[in-house]
């Protein structure tokens, strides 16, 4: 069997012919093709056709999806559940390092983001947890840690008018926010230039 999608104009002509794969391409490829040649990538599904994102990215194919959402995003915050946490990074995170202990194994990019504009694009479809102590936390500035930077100001202000009824927002020092870190589910890695501007959102639920 061969697949037909109508949008082969982001698949090499080798997989045009291809047979049909038994692993979905992470990035949303439509022709679905995987690439096992490599021992390393087996098992992850890597895609052999090198789908174009940036082609998709800014075109909005679903009603009421903002179009900046990229379908990697968007996969990760589907398949969390309830008390997954997902890390929002700034440029100086190491995002790759810290990436490959999560669940999604790899970084997800966001370029041109801010940590507050990534938040607000996230938070449109992910509820935060109502049911801890605390639905989402900002990186501690050292040597300061109640101090709040700007770019913290702003992404609370984003939490506050989201967050469910009684949930708070915390922070974490910058030592212990790496290994918290590597225990979420994902990673995202925004172009936030401001120091410190790193935060864990935990998702909740929808009633």
């Amino acid at each position: 069997m061969i697949w037909t999608f109508p949008t082969w104009k982001n698949c090499r002509p080798s997989c045009r012919n291809s047979p049909m794969p038994t692993w979905p391409c992470p990035a949303g490829c439509r022709c679905r093709r995987a690439d096992f040649h490599s021992r390393k990538q087996r098992g992850r599904g890597r895609c052999a056709c090198g789908p174009i994102l940036s082609q998709l990215q800014g075109t909005p194919m679903l009603i009421g999806i903002d179009p900046r959402m990229t379908p990697p995003l968007m996969d990760a915050l589907m398949r969390m559940g309830h008390g997954d946490e997902i890390v929002l990074a700034d440029a100086n995170f190491p995002a790759d390092a810290i990436a490959a202990r999560t669940r999604v194994g790899t970084p997800i990019h966001l370029p041109g983001f801010t940590a507050p504009a990534a938040i607000a694009l996230i938070t449109q479809y992910l509820p935060l947890d109502g049911f801890s102590d605390a639905c989402a936390w900002r990186m501690e500035i050292d040597g300061a840690p109640g101090e709040m930077g700007e770019v913290h100001s702003e992404a609370f202000a984003l939490l506050e008018a989201c967050k469910p009824e009684g949930a708070a927002l915390g922070s974490i020092a910058r030592a212990d926010f790496y290994p918290r870190a590597a225990g979420a589910f994902a990673v995202i890695a925004t172009t936030e230039p401001r120091a410190y501007g790193c935060f864990i959102l935990r998702k909740g639920v929808v009633l």
